[in-house]
């Protein structure tokens, strides 16, 4: 597992341009944001996973989830929890079940592929109909998955797509500011493949990021 883990940092790294503020919400399942490291460290089963994620991360295996288990990784700032991944090895199964299980309550607004995006918000608005969106989606899809590096990003709450915005940065937005973000990733190295699944509050992070640019600058 320690090999699959690893594949995560690159993943976490992208994630960790802001630092975040904090807030009590649920991140998954009983993960509360901005719980203190405290909290997870003394208990038995937690370990430091640094080495494999980085920045201080510590690790729970056999994480339940969708009938399946994952390992938690658990990334925090200032000894604040603010970010949760689930990993597990890929498979196709646990691929379109993890992908069934968030759809039913997030909205999938784009896709990358480590050298470009697709929104989906925007290719929504201007495609002719749904053929024409489904075969760009699937086009994009198929060579991102044959690439070894596919990140599909999803905003919590159902219909956005529905709604017109002009695209994924105005469909986040218009959402609270404490609305989970759920990115699944599935990327490859060498033979190891991995399913991973980050949750955030990206409204949070950027709010935090943009207190921090708007304070006054020491003096030097």
């Amino acid at each position: 597992m320690k090999k699959i883990v690893s594949l995560l940092s690159a993943t976490v790294a992208a994630a960790l341009l802001a630092a975040p503020t904090f807030a009590a919400d649920k991140l998954f399942k009983g993960y509360t944001y901005g719980a203190p490291v405290s909290e997870f460290s003394a208990q038995p089963g937690y370990y430091d996973c640094s080495a494999e994620v980085g920045l201080g991360a510590i690790c729970l295996d056999d994480v339940d989830f969708i009938g399946r288990k994952f390992t938690a990784a658990l990334i925090f700032s200032e000894e604040k929890l603010y970010m949760l991944s689930l990993i597990s090895e890929f498979d196709v199964d646990a691929y379109a079940q993890m992908m069934g299980t968030l759809a039913q309550s997030f909205s999938l607004v784009t896709m990358a592929d480590g050298n470009s995006q697709l929104d989906l918000v925007d290719l929504a608005r201007k495609s002719s109909g749904e053929q024409e969106f489904t075969a760009a989606l699937n086009n994009y899809e198929r060579v991102g998955l044959n690439a070894g590096n596919l990140t599909y990003s999803f905003i919590e709450g159902t219909g956005l797509l529905a709604r017109k915005y002009a695209n994924a940065t105005a469909a986040l937005a218009s959402v609270p500011d404490d609305t989970r973000s759920a990115d699944m990733v599935v990327v490859s190295e060498g033979i190891e493949s991995a399913l991973v699944v980050r949750f955030a509050f990206p409204k949070l992070e950027a709010n935090k990021a943009a207190q921090a640019m708007a304070a006054p600058a020491e003096q030097f």
